[in-house]
């Protein structure tokens, strides 16, 4: 009889909350800790905190945290997307020395970091030479009026970093913008999902046997 392993310890911070009933639960999914599913996570409650604009004055203590978990699913879709790509120029036979795994972690980390316009210019870099569309204008556009508001990932979490003037927004015009952004840049992941099933057809292989997948997929989990 095979013994089951035991439970592991929750955080001390969850320690204390077991859920005893179903309607007060909620679950912090450890199989769904990949950048993908943090940038899903981000933009889910960016959109749920906007469904609860009323236009009442006391909404405009959202504005700012709403527009950090944009800003920060934007960027954790973006990292997502260029490792993909990144593997799948590898697979594909390209011997760039700039797609090694650890030299590819070591650029996300360092000089791209939380830079969005130049990640999305790598994003777009990998694209092109996987013979993909690049981003649209558009979202191009969106993307950088907001990385001019915070170009470091600071401004949206410190004070000092925004302008001291008012500002006037149409918020569910600037809801639909963002969240058309978003869209079309978690789009690309399921483009390049589309490609790795081309790309296996092509080689002939799966995933789990070519050159670099593994070191790709530590770095896609752990990053």
């Amino acid at each position: 009889m095979t013994r089951r392993k035991p439970y592991p310890k929750p955080p001390r911070l969850f320690s204390p909350y077991p859920a005893k009933q179903y309607r007060r639960l909620v679950m912090r999914h450890g199989e769904r800790g990949k950048l993908y599913d943090f940038a899903f996570q981000f933009s889910e409650t960016a959109n749920r905190l906007a469904d609860s604009f009323t236009g009442q004055p006391y909404d405009d203590t959202i504005l700012i945290p709403w527009l950090y978990l944009h800003r920060h699913a934007a960027e954790l879709v973006m990292k997502d997307a260029i490792l993909r790509a990144a593997q799948l120029r590898r697979r594909g036979g390209d011997t760039d020395s700039s797609l090694d795994p650890a030299v590819v972690k070591e650029r996300l980390k360092g000089k791209l970091r939380h830079r969005l316009m130049a990640l999305l210019d790598e994003l777009d870099k990998h694209l092109q030479a996987l013979e993909l569309d690049r981003t649209p204008p558009e979202t191009r556009r969106t993307l950088a009026h907001l990385s001019e508001l915070d170009p470091s990932g600071e401004s949206f979490r410190y004070d000092g970093g925004l302008p001291k003037h008012d500002d006037r927004i149409d918020f569910p015009a600037l809801d639909k913008a963002l969240r058309s952004m978003y869209a079309t840049l978690a789009a690309s992941i399921d483009v390049l999902e589309q490609y790795a099933d081309w790309q296996n057809e092509m080689l002939d292989a799966v995933p789990d046997e070519s050159p670099g997948d593994d070191e790709y997929r530590e770095l896609i989990d752990d990053f």
